[in-house]
């Protein structure tokens, strides 16, 4: 570790940091959990950070990579800015931190929550708002499994993982789903090739309500519109998210 760091302790358990500039190479993130309420992750960061301000206003930039060290070293890459509050209700809260890119091991996101089984990574730039166990996410989103068939949408999307059965709520237009990339993951999908709509995502995974407007590429007038389960309502903290606006609508 290398770089410049300045901190204010106090008053009680309060604290601020100065001017943090420090650039890390394979840092063990559990020595931050002295300093910090909630460490979610477990393994080794490299990549730059920097930081000023009270903790529960922090203003930060980051470039990092991360390798997990319960996930077999899965590798989690993030570079983006914005302001971040800790040791807050909600532990770890995300105030409108824009995300420039970012490629997100699904392996992590299992381990966090296990009910999210569907694997490969997800790359995505845009914004994050919320506390880190209940945040939203609004912007472009793509999955990459190998060199399976990319996906890709955008629009809104919430998770939920306070509880054993995680949480979604959100509504993303895809460009492309592809059925082929994410059939390893869901092998009872017996879908082939791709779609282009929107669905919209409400309730919990055991009782989940989906609205989806598909239509596949080879025969364009096949649109299928589905509702399934019935949601419950939004958790405290945050309301379902709009359905994103159609291009060109």
């Amino acid at each position: 570790m290398r770089g410049s760091f300045g901190a204010r302790a106090g008053p009680g358990r309060d604290w601020a940091t100065q001017g943090l500039d420090v650039t890390m190479r394979d840092f063990d993130v559990s020595y931050l959990r002295g300093l910090l309420d909630t460490v979610p992750v477990d393994g080794r960061l490299t990549g730059r950070t920097q930081m000023d301000g009270p903790r529960a206003a922090t203003r930060a930039r980051i470039d990092w990579v991360f390798h997990d060290r319960r996930a077999d070293s899965a590798e989690t890459a993030i570079r983006g800015s914005g302001v971040i509050a800790f040791g807050v209700p909600g532990d770890i809260v995300f105030r409108k931190f824009t995300v420039d890119s970012a490629r997100v091991a699904l392996a992590t996101v299992h381990v966090i929550s296990p009910a999210v089984q569907l694997r490969g990574d997800l790359e995505a730039a845009g914004t994050l708002a919320g506390e880190w166990r209940n945040v939203e996410f609004s912007g472009l989103l793509a999955h990459v499994d190998g060199d399976r068939p990319v996906s890709h949408a955008d629009g809104t999307i919430r998770l939920d993982t306070r509880r054993d059965t995680v949480g979604v709520w959100g509504a993303l237009r895809f460009d492309s789903l592809e059925f082929d990339g994410v059939r390893p993951s869901y092998p009872q999908v017996a879908l082939v090739g791709a779609m282009a709509g929107t669905v919209g995502l409400a309730g919990y995974l055991d009782a989940l309500a989906l609205d989806v407007d598909l239509a596949g590429r080879r025969r364009p007038g096949a649109v299928h519109r589905r509702q399934l389960a019935r949601p419950r309502p939004a958790p405290a903290g945050g309301r379902p998210a709009p359905p994103p606006r159609r291009r060109g609508g």
